[in-house]
């Protein structure tokens, strides 16, 4: 029998402290603890209250001293959590509001609560065996704001929105059974992307839905999110609960691939449909795509910050037609592309075959200076390869037709810039040229040194069979006229 009384007056949270190792900055505070306790033998009779500028904690209830069971009430009233940042652990701030009951003993106990958090309506119920290990848990939150939950955990304000969600969980600390679901409607926040990541994301709306079922710590996930610029669908992903692995399979909509100007750092045309799977573990991250793209397929490999892509029978008009380049060349593309994430290398090797031109501006110069239509030309086993260092690509061109070569050794493409530089040889029947394409790789210029072209062809007229036998035939027929002449002069 008897009582006891604990306090703490003048109480204070370090400014300091909680900036330098949380960094979240704490306002003036000043706290007090008053804890009672009223022992009749049997039961123990409490209060406790944490008082402060910023907020409230009480707690009352009576608990049986033999078996400690407990029947109690807690109320949390914060204007600003940030004060509770060094006691959980991790940055906290904004306003906070819960209460609730506790019923139980040493064995089962039940906590019973409601919350406005982030503005919503939720309410929660959670069973703890032996005080620590989590049992069973129900949830319900509704209209949960995204932008005030953000705020509160002291991260940047990615998305407005509103959030539902419910939980039904049994065997959480052993082997979980049961059922999550939520629903999203929110914005994404294309001026905080911007800050955070340099990206120049539009403000995105999108929908997104998510349901788990867990059977003995393994879970089947089935999410949709949908945008204003992807639509992405997960069906039957598998969960591990207790190596937080995810085997996922997807599929991928880009109706617009304008619209990830700001993921490819270059502005794409037209749509993108795939599918694939991803599977990740705390350590290792792997993935494939798979997609049939203008009248062949794209294969792609991730494994952790490796990137591996197949291309096979891909035709280029629709390719550079995508990349919104000159449609020049109209071929089946094949070959492989590798890169890493981590250090941005990566190395490129293509074969074209039954390629030609299209009406272009170098068909256009051998036209005008050789009389000479490049565009019935096919060429088979074109050689591509290059590599990547960034948004550098180096490459080599070589390709070869009946009556012409083009070749280019160490081409260069800026991607961040869109500038292209390249220097070709071009042989055309018996014509040896050199050129210059440059600019921006949209409409780029190019230039035909045609000065030693006039010698060549002299040269090649003078030479030709034809050319010389008609020569020597006016050198006869002018010695035969000579002859004549010389002798109707002499006989007179």
């Amino acid at each position: 029998n008897g009582q006891a009384l604990a306090k703490v007056n003048n109480g204070e949270v370090s400014r300091n402290l909680v900036k330098e190792d949380f960094g979240v900055n704490v306002p003036d505070n000043s706290f007090m603890i008053n804890l009672f306790a009223n022992f009749d033998g049997t039961n123990i009779e409490h209060k406790f209250e944490l008082l402060s500028n910023v907020g409230n904690i009480n707690s009352t209830g009576n608990t049986i001293i033999k078996t400690l069971r407990t029947n109690s009430t807690y109320d949390v009233d914060m204007s600003d959590l940030s004060l509770l940042t060094p006691i959980v652990g991790m940055p906290l701030r904004g306003e906070f509001r819960t209460d609730g009951k506790i019923v139980g003993d040493s064995k089962w106990m039940n906590i019973d609560g409601k919350s406005d958090v982030a503005d919503s309506v939720t309410t929660y119920s959670l069973s703890l065996k032996n005080y620590t290990s989590p049992k069973d848990a129900v949830l319900k939150i509704k209209n949960l704001k995204i932008e005030k939950l953000l705020y509160m955990l002291v991260q940047p304000i990615y998305s407005n929105g509103l959030l539902n969600a419910n939980a039904n969980l049994g065997g959480i600390s052993s082997s979980i059974n049961g059922d999550y679901s939520h629903t999203i409607n929110g914005t994404i926040n294309g001026r905080v992307v911007k800050s955070k990541f340099d990206m120049n994301m539009p403000n995105t709306n999108y929908n997104h839905q998510a349901n788990i079922n867990f059977t003995n710590g393994s879970g089947k996930l089935n999410l949709d999110f949908i945008s204003d610029i992807v639509s992405l669908n997960v069906k039957d992903a598998l969960v591990n609960i207790d190596s937080l692995g995810v085997n996922a399979p997807y599929t991928i909509d880009i109706k617009d691939l304008k619209k990830l100007a700001f993921v490819t750092s270059k502005e794409l045309k037209g749509s993108l449909s795939a599918y694939g799977d991803v599977v990740w573990t705390p350590v290792s991250l792997r993935g494939s795509m798979k997609s049939d793209l203008f009248g062949g397929k794209l294969d792609v490999e991730l494994n952790n910050n490796l990137i591996s892509a197949t291309i096979k029978d891909m035709n280029s008009l629709g390719v550079l037609d995508m990349l919104q380049y000159p449609k020049i060349f109209d071929s089946a593309i094949n070959g492989t592309l590798k890169y890493d994430r981590q250090t941005q290398i990566g190395n490129m090797d293509f074969i074209l075959s039954k390629g030609s031109f299209t009406e272009n501006k170098l068909m256009s110069i051998l036209e005008k200076t050789l009389k000479f239509d490049g565009t019935k030309e096919v060429y088979n086993n074109i050689k591509i390869d290059g590599r990547i260092n960034k948004s550098l690509v180096t490459a080599n061109l070589n390709m070869q037709s009946n009556n012409t070569s083009i070749t280019s050794n160490e081409a260069t493409l800026n991607l961040d810039s869109n500038d292209i530089n390249a220097k070709l040889l071009l042989k055309v029947q018996k014509y040896d040229l050199a050129g210059t394409l440059s600019g921006k790789a949209t409409n780029p210029s190019i230039s035909i040194d045609t000065s030693k072209l006039g010698k060549d062809i002299v040269n090649n007229v003078i030479n030709n069979p034809k050319v010389q036998e008609n020569v020597q035939k006016i050198e006869d027929k002018t010695k035969d006229a000579i002859n004549k002449g010389l002798n109707k002069l002499f006989k007179k």
